[in-house]
């Protein structure tokens, strides 16, 4: 009885201190209702779990200067040799460093000079022929240079283009997921503007030059452009991937593909000029493709029309942050306004379209 009275003294006080301590434990083990932990895994991985983030879209990126544009792109150096432009009775353009015709003009831009344009190919899973990859990256850099051609030398800024080929859908899917998670639908391009990023995946080496010149070509855009309407941005892409180049000049062919979809499913230029990102993400995409491409070719099919659209991408140049209703500005700068445009658009027959040479 003595060791058991001696057991009862000893025990009957360390019971009372956990009975009274209970509470202040559970109260130090309490979870932030706010701030759930991870139940399994690693002890490292048992971290607050955060609100997941909202998907990418990157086209819609944020502006993070005060110029919209990516910091590394900069005012672009002026060219110092003079180039004059002159038609032969076939009715070409060419281009020269000398007077070699009397009716030649002098023009401001030529060429492309090394430091206002950077391309960067990186093939990943795929190796492209030595006469193939020199071949695009003469029709990406000449991308460019036909849209210097469109746009006055004070508002020139450099670009900087990284390429990505893949050559399997793995590999181009999980780099769209890292960079563009929130790119819906099943792509063979993608292109990250302010990342300088255009990457393809490769199934056809026709698909792979045509697809590669149109988002490089929206990487272009943003640098030099800035901000754009959907129509402009799209048409612009789709009306430089049907480039071919022969030495020094580059010839862009009509988009034949869109004819059908032009004659099925017409749009009011309207419709078209005003469209949303919504309304690109929906039925009409491929319609909207159509038309954007269209209008933009037919605009450069004249020379007033060309005109106005110059006008146009620089004043879109000089205010990047900006994007400026096309309708307003052509009521303001084209003679018989928007509806007179308009009306010379309903009129054009894109099966007649010529290439334009550059």
């Amino acid at each position: 009885m003595k060791r058991f009275a001696i057991r009862w003294a000893i025990l009957v006080p360390f019971f009372a201190l956990f009975y009274f301590s209970v509470p202040r434990i559970f109260q130090h083990l309490e979870i932030d209702a706010g701030q759930p932990i991870e139940s399994v895994g690693p002890l490292e991985a048992r971290t607050p779990i955060k609100a997941p983030t909202p998907p990418l879209d990157v086209h819609s990126l944020p502006i993070y200067d005060g110029q919209c544009r990516a910091v590394e792109h900069k005012v672009a150096p002026k060219p110092k040799s003079e180039i004059y432009k002159w038609v032969d009775a076939s009715g070409r353009t060419h281009f020269g460093d000398s007077l070699q015709a009397k009716a030649a003009k002098r023009v401001e831009i030529k060429g492309l000079p090394a430091a206002e344009f950077g391309l960067k190919v990186n093939e990943v899973g795929s190796t492209l022929p030595l006469d193939f990859r020199n071949q695009l990256e003469v029709r990406v850099k000449k991308s460019y240079s036909v849209m210097r051609q469109l746009l006055p030398e004070e508002t020139m800024r450099a670009s900087n283009v990284n390429l990505w080929v893949f050559g399997s859908q793995g590999g181009y899917e999980r780099f769209r997921q890292q960079h563009a998670p929130g790119l819906s639908g099943t792509t063979s391009g993608f292109h990250s503007p302010r990342r300088n990023i255009a990457a393809v995946w490769h199934q056809d080496d026709e698909q792979l030059m045509r697809t590669s010149i149109h988002e490089a070509a929206h990487v272009n855009n943003w640098s030099m452009l800035g901000r754009t309407p959907n129509w402009l941005n799209e048409g612009l892409a789709e009306y430089m991937e049907r480039m071919h180049v022969y030495g020094q000049t580059a010839e862009i062919e009509p988009n034949r593909g869109w004819l059908g979809t032009l004659k099925k499913r017409p749009l009011r230029l309207t419709t078209v000029l005003r469209s949303t990102r919504e309304d690109w993400r929906g039925d009409q995409r491929n319609t909207l493709y159509a038309h954007s491409w269209a209008f933009v070719f037919f605009l450069l099919s004249e020379r007033s029309s060309r005109d106005l659209l110059k006008s146009y991408l620089a004043a879109t140049a000089i205010k990047p942050c900006v994007v400026s209703d096309f309708i307003s500005y052509a009521d303001s700068n084209f003679a018989g306004g928007f509806r007179r445009l308009s009306s010379d658009f309903s009129s054009w027959r894109a099966e007649k379209a010529v290439a334009h040479v550059y």
